[in-house]
């Protein structure tokens, strides 16, 4: 067990990784650079969600060029919660940013500090060509009275909509495990926009069954954090969680940062993320009978009304290329909303996406990040009271009558698992 005061610092460490925040940006492959880099007229962005200087903290961001070829201008910024520039001591001097070439196989170390009794927390991003194969590290370390306390990993994420991590809460071993959301706010070529949304988050069980659901309202450009469970310094995401071990799905209409924490014993370290939900959680196909679709539902004004929870067998057989569905929902509800293809019977490549009737597009997907699988995923808060319209398609606008699908749907009421 360590000392008071080192306890005193590794706790303090936690509320600084928890409480601080990042604006992602996007890493999809249309994202449109707000700024030309080296004469790129497409760039990825990649973001170490945590950092701290100051007060203990200090790190060293690795970047590496995977690639074969040169990249003439990568891009490393730091910034503060608020999003303003944050200087930092390097090898360079105080720098806020640093523009430097990358040639195939290099790798670059940026060391960071900050003469400071504070820690001051913040978040970096690294620019790169979008043709460039960049990859980022960040290595962050807590001393005390002159001694390591502890040392954590993390690498830079591409935001996705939906992450899942593996957790823990246990306070009889002083055991609990925390996460921190950041709301990015940068504009995605045919993406819906960045806004203030809820984060669905979900505890599963070693048995695959969800123990329980909460949604955490964040505003635009906002970060927040908290521990699961109670006993670490701030209010927990579920009061009165004890004795848990299994999995996290956290997911949300637009993509977001993530970044997960295990506090043991006074011991902060990263918990590793993976990109997508624990699907065969939500699974309502044993439980839902099966409901033919009914063309035409090529058109808003033709969208088949769907009763819930609903299980469409469908297929993308038109020159329009798109199934649509509606369903009305009450502000506060989690809607789910999944496709299943059976392989090798349906070549059908899912694009999901959850409109207004108007067309303002809330959440996309074509992805749920399942080895193999050509399925979408999405999982969100609804906004406000009203009808939804839900899109099918092929990713590649293709169609047939092996471009099969079934459609799963389903509504909970806020805290319903």
């Amino acid at each position: 067990m360590p000392n008071r005061r080192t306890a005193a610092v590794l706790h303090f460490a936690a509320a600084v990784f928890l409480l601080t925040g990042s604006l992602t940006a996007g890493g999809d492959p249309r994202f449109d650079c707000t700024q030309e880099l080296a004469g790129a007229s497409r760039c990825l962005f990649v973001t170490f969600a945590q950092l701290a200087a100051g007060g203990g903290f200090s790190g060293e961001i690795i970047v590496t060029n995977q690639g074969y070829e040169d990249d003439e201008a990568v891009r490393l910024d730091f910034f503060a919660d608020d999003g303003t520039p944050l200087a930092l001591e390097t090898d360079s001097g105080m720098e806020a940013e640093r523009i430097f070439p990358l040639g195939a196989g290099e790798s670059r170390i940026i060391p960071f500090s900050l003469d400071s009794e504070v820690a001051v927390p913040g978040y970096g991003r690294l620019t790169f060509a979008s043709s460039a194969s960049v990859r980022g590290s960040l290595l962050l370390r807590v001393m005390a009275d002159g001694s390591l306390q502890t040392e954590v990993g993390v690498r830079a994420d591409i935001p996705r909509s939906s992450y899942t991590f593996p957790a823990e809460v246990d306070s009889a071993r002083f055991i609990n495990t925390g996460l921190a959301l950041a709301n990015g706010a940068f504009q995605r070529v045919n993406l819906p926009d960045p806004t203030a949304q809820g984060f669905v988050i979900s505890l599963i069980e070693l048995d695959g069954t969800v123990r329980a659901t909460t949604v955490l309202p964040l505003g635009l450009n906002g970060h927040t954090s908290a521990f699961l469970g109670a006993g670490s310094g701030t209010p927990p995401l579920f009061p009165g969680l004890d004795n848990f071990r299994g999995s996290v799905s956290v997911s949300a209409a637009v993509d977001f940062g993530l970044l997960a924490l295990r506090l043991e014993s006074g011991i902060l370290t990263s918990v590793a993320n993976d990109f997508g939900p624990v699907v065969g959680a939500f699974d309502i196909r044993g439980t839902t009978q099966e409901t033919p679709e009914a063309e035409p539902n090529n058109s808003v004004g033709d969208a088949q009304a769907l009763t819930l929870p609903a299980n469409v067998t469908g297929v993308i057989d038109t020159q329009d290329g798109r199934d649509l569905f509606q369903i009305a929902a009450t502000q506060g509800q989690v809607l789910t909303v999944y496709t299943v293809t059976e392989k090798g019977v349906s070549v059908l490549d899912t694009y999901l996406a959850v409109e207004r009737p108007d067309g303002i597009v809330l959440a996309v997907n074509d992805q749920n990040e399942l080895i193999f699988r050509d399925d979408g995923f999405l999982r969100m808060e609804i906004p406000e009271d009203g009808t939804y319209i839900l899109r099918v398609e092929d990713f590649f606008f293709g169609e047939g009558a092996d471009f099969t699908y079934n459609l799963l749907v389903r509504l909970d009421p806020p805290g319903v698992p």
